[in-house]
C-alpha cells in the first residue's frame, strides 16, 4: 500500500474509531464473539461442520478489528516516516 493510500484510509478509520457509533459496532463484535464461544462451550454438536461453521463466524468478526489494528498501524508508521 503507497504512503497516500496509507494516510488517506488511516486518517478515516482513526476518525471512526473515536465516534460513539464505532464504539456500539466494536460492542456487538465483540458481543457476537462472546456468543459464539459460549454456542461452541455449551453445544454438544453431533456434526463438526457446525463447529467450524461458527469457527469461522469468529474469526470473520475478529477479521474485522485486525482489518483496523492494521490500517492504524501503516497510518502511524505513515505519520512517522514523515509523508505527511
Amino acid at each position: 500500500m503507497d504512503a497516500d493510500k496509507a494516510l488517506r484510509e488511516g486518517e478515516l478509520l482513526e476518525a471512526l474509531t473515536r465516534t460513539p457509533g464505532w464504539l456500539l459496532v466494536d460492542q456487538h463484535i465483540q458481543g457476537q464473539v462472546e456468543a459464539r464461544l459460549r454456542e461452541l462451550e455449551r453445544t454438544k454438536f453431533d456434526d463438526l461442520a457446525q463447529v467450524a461453521r461458527i469457527q469461522g463466524e469468529i474469526a470473520g468478526l475478529r477479521a474485522i478489528n485486525t482489518y483496523l489494528q492494521d490500517r492504524l498501524r501503516r497510518y502511524a508508521e505513515a505519520l512517522q516516516k514523515g509523508d505527511r
